[in-house]
């Protein structure tokens, strides 16, 4: 059970039916949204409907009836999903009326545009559908369904097979009934802070709160933040990314304040990330959640098994570095790395520390290297006349302590030249929120997750770490190359029920909030 509904008789209500939608309904006499298609979509529409000597797929017999009623339902139920009925044009969908031409091409569009919207994502600016599955392509979509013996099982193998999914849907739905109750108890906003043991009037309202979202069983009366009522506090905090210190401050008040429109928009936009999960994931593959600063090595023998192996925390970028949504695969484990600093690291960061100091380099064990690939002794480069526009040398960190890979790096070939790797600053993982790198993830357990990954190869914690203390780098190709999903998930929803909201620290999910006309919030800047 969620602990968002622990307590369904106070925040929910027995049985209240889920009600409501985010997003602009269509006003009384606006013209019927027509299903966006892509251009590989119209151009399959076209082909589909000029097939020669064929009879009408959507009414007109048996078959036919059964997939415009498996249709019609899946339009009607995709409010469950976080998509908008409207957008599929149910209204032209009634029969075939007068132009049953114009009826075929209507719920051809309609079945394209929803299959695709559950199976990859909506083309959302800033974020595009995934590329399609063979079994996903427009034409096969099409094939599936004259085939289906039962059209309405097909659509619901479309949306994502993965349990984090599925329990999304669940919250969905959940999140709708709370706003239809008027949301959460609003805790007024507090001067400053209130510590444990300390009294404030919105402590009231704290109690009930947390009633409400986190198992809180009482006291329900009294100012007095106590020592049941910081134990339910810290539970929340802990849910919501911030640090679990049971203090009523500014960064708690302002998780407490987000109104429930908001968490369904995020429930929202996690759905959307997660139909942007490749189809085909391999029986491992690692998911790595930015805005939740962490990473998953996910076991996935069948679809709709998993279980997750390794969990860690981990650093991403800055808000002006910022880690980039991608997949790709791992394709070997580097152990004591070079760092090939970037050049723009090098020219912005470690440039002008050289001119200041050319000992700089040697203390901090950097090689230079010319635009060939050739060492360049650093005293006979000119370094004052060095700049942005007038840079023709590389620098590499030697592996050891100082570098800043760590020990662990794993290679992950993609277009943004990020990775995963260790780091030798560990006290930065007990801070909240973990935005400190140039764009990479550095990994709290990256030696248990290397270790995991090349266990199949002979490799266990011991033999990594006797060659990591042998010295010298050395790169291990992996036999089995895990996907690597690297997103940013504003909510999930933990296999034990436990619900997790993050703060939208790169104001992405407020981006695509607004180009979806979903409620958002601005980040705080001071993040």
């Amino acid at each position: 059970m969620f602990l968002l509904t622990r307590r369904r008789l106070l925040a929910l209500g027995a049985g209240l039916a889920a009600t409501g939608r985010v997003g602009p309904a269509r006003a009384e006499g606006e013209p019927h949204r027509r299903p966006a298609l892509e251009p590989a979509e119209r151009a399959a529409l076209r082909r589909f409907l000029a097939r020669p000597g064929v009879t009408p797929f959507w009414h007109g017999g048996a078959a036919a009836d059964r997939r415009l009623a498996a249709l019609q339902q899946a339009i009607g139920a995709a409010e469950r999903h976080g998509l908008e009925p409207e957008d599929y044009d149910p209204a032209s969908l009634a029969g075939p009326g007068a132009d049953p031409a114009a009826f075929e091409v209507a719920a051809t569009a309609a079945f394209l545009a929803l299959a695709r919207d559950l199976a990859r994502g909506r083309p959302i600016p800033g974020l595009p559908p995934r590329p399609a599955a063979p079994a996903e392509e427009p034409e096969a979509l099409l094939e599936r369904l004259a085939r289906a013996p039962d059209p309405a099982a097909l659509f619901a193998e479309l949306a994502p097979a993965t349990p984090r999914y599925a329990r999304l849907v669940t919250l969905l739905a959940d999140l709708r009934t709370v706003a239809a109750r008027g949301g959460w108890t609003p805790v007024p906003p507090v001067e400053g802070k209130v510590e444990p043991g300390k009294a404030h009037p919105a402590v009231v309202a704290l109690r009930w709160r947390l009633v409400e979202t986190d198992g809180f069983t009482g006291p329900l009366e009294g100012e007095l933040l106590d020592p049941p009522l910081v134990t339910a506090l810290r539970r929340f905090q802990e849910r919501h990314g911030l640090d679990p210190d049971g203090v009523l401050g500014r960064r708690t008040a302002a998780a407490l304040a987000a109104p429930v429109e908001w968490r369904i928009g995020q429930v929202i936009l996690a759905m959307e990330r997660l139909r942007r999960l490749p189809a085909e994931r391999g029986p491992r593959w690692l998911l790595v959640d930015i805005a939740g600063f962490r990473l998953e090595l996910v076991e996935e023998p069948a679809p709709g098994q998993e279980q997750v192996l390794l969990e860690s925390p981990i650093i991403v970028g800055t808000r002006y570095n910022q880690t980039p949504e991608l997949t790709a695969r791992a394709v070997a484990v580097t152990l004591n790395p070079y760092w090939h600093v970037p050049r723009s690291i090098a020219v912005k960061e470690i440039l002008p520390d050289v001119q200041k100091d050319p000992a700089w380099l040697a203390r901090n064990e950097m090689v230079v290297f010319d635009r060939d690939g050739r060492r360049v002794d650093p005293a006979t480069v000119p370094w004052q006349s060095l700049g942005r526009g007038n840079f023709p040398y590389r620098f590499r960190q030697h592996w050891g302590p100082k570098n800043p890979l760590g020990r662990i790096k794993l290679e992950m070939p993609n277009d943004f030249d990020v990775y995963l790797h260790d780091t030798p600053k560990k006290e930065l993982f007990a801070r909240s929120p973990r935005t400190f790198s140039h764009g990479c993830m550095r990994v709290a357990r990256m030696h248990e997750l290397a270790a995991l990954l090349l266990a199949e190869q002979g490799w266990d914690r011991e033999r990594i770490e006797a060659a990591i203390e042998a010295g010298g780098p050395k790169t291990i190709p992996l036999r089995t190359r895990p996907l690597v999903h690297v997103t940013y998930l504003g909510a999930t929803v933990d296999a034990d029920g436990t619900v997790r909201f993050r703060e939208d620290v790169y104001g992405r999910d407020a981006r695509l909030a607004r180009s979806l006309g979903l409620p958002f919030r601005e980040p705080a800047r001071s993040l």
